[in-house]
C-alpha cells in the first residue's frame, strides 16, 4: 500500500547552497541553537539548516501541496518567496546562495506499507517494504532492525532450531509492531509539522514551548520511543 499523505508535507525541496563567506558550519549551528533545533516551522512549511561542511549548508524544505501537481519554480526568486515567511537572517542568507531553480531537489512525501513481508524463502526488509516519511530520521535505523533480527531467525536455522519459513514468519511478526509505531510517529510529526490554519499553528508552537521547559523529559521520551527492544 502506497500513501500519499498530504499532512507529510508535499513536496519536499531539498537544496544544497554554498555559503560564500565559508561560515557555513557556522550559520547553520547559529540557527539549531536560536530555535531550539535546526528546524523552523511556519504555516504549512518547514525548513532546516544542517551544516554538512564549513561552505556548504544541506537545506531541506517542506510545503503543502496538491496531489500530482508537479513544483515549479520559474527563478530562484520565485523559489524564495514562497517562503518567505521565514524571515531570519540566517535562513534568508542560506536561501539567497540559490542561484537557479536546478539547484533545488523536488521530491514527495509517501509511505509504503505492504501487508506481506515474506512469500515462501523470500523476505523482504527496509523501505521495500516499510518506506516511512523521513520526519524523525528512522528509515536507516529501521532497516537496520530488519536486517539484526533476520540475522538472528537465520542463525537459528543455522543451530537446527527451526525451519527457514518458520524463521521468516518469525521475523515478520517481531518487527511489524515495532515498525508500525515508529512510522506512526513519524507521520505524526509531519502532520503537526505541516499545520497551516491559524489556531491549529498557535495550539502546536504553544505545545512546543511547554515541552521545550523540559528538555530532558522530551528526550528521554524519545529514547524510549525509538530503542531497539531486541
Amino acid at each position: 500500500r502506497s500513501e500519499y499523505l498530504r499532512g507529510a508535507g508535499v513536496p519536499c525541496l531539498i537544496a544544497v547552497a554554498q555559503d560564500a563567506s565559508g561560515n557555513a558550519h557556522d550559520i547553520g549551528l547559529s540557527y539549531a541553537s536560536a530555535i531550539g533545533g535546526g528546524r523552523a516551522l511556519g504555516h504549512g512549511q518547514r525548513i532546516g539548516l544542517v551544516p554538512i561542511s564549513d561552505r556548504r549548508l544541506y537545506v531541506w524544505t517542506t510545503f503543502n501541496s496538491p496531489r500530482n501537481r508537479a513544483a515549479e519554480f520559474e527563478s530562484a526568486d520565485g523559489f524564495r518567496t514562497l517562503f518567505a515567511q521565514f524571515t531570519d537572517a540566517r535562513v534568508q542568507s542560506a536561501l539567497a546562495q540559490i542561484q537557479s531553480p536546478e539547484q533545488v531537489i523536488t521530491t514527495e512525501i509517501e509511505e509504503l506499507e505492504l501487508a506481506d513481508w515474506v512469500q515462501g524463502r523470500v523476505a523482504l526488509l527496509g523501505d521495500a517494504v516499510h518506506a516511512m516519511t523521513p520526519n524523525v530520521g528512522q528509515g536507516a535505523g529501521m532497516a537496520m532492525e530488519d536486517a539484526v533480527v533476520l540475522a538472528d531467525e537465520l542463525h537459528s536455522v543455522a543451530r537446527g532450531a527451526q525451519g527457514v519459513d518458520a524463521a521468516l514468519r518469525r521475523y515478520a511478526a517481531q518487527r511489524k509492531p515495532r515498525v508500525a509505531t515508529v512510522m506512526r510517529i513519524s507521520r505524526e510529526v509531519g502532520e503537526e509539522g505541516q499545520q497551516a490554519g491559524p489556531l491549529a499553528c498557535w495550539l502546536r508552537n504553544r505545545r512546543i514551548r511547554r515541552a521545550g521547559h523540559n528538555v530532558a523529559q522530551v528526550q528521554a521520551d524519545l529514547v524510549r520511543l525509538l530503542t531497539f527492544p531486541g
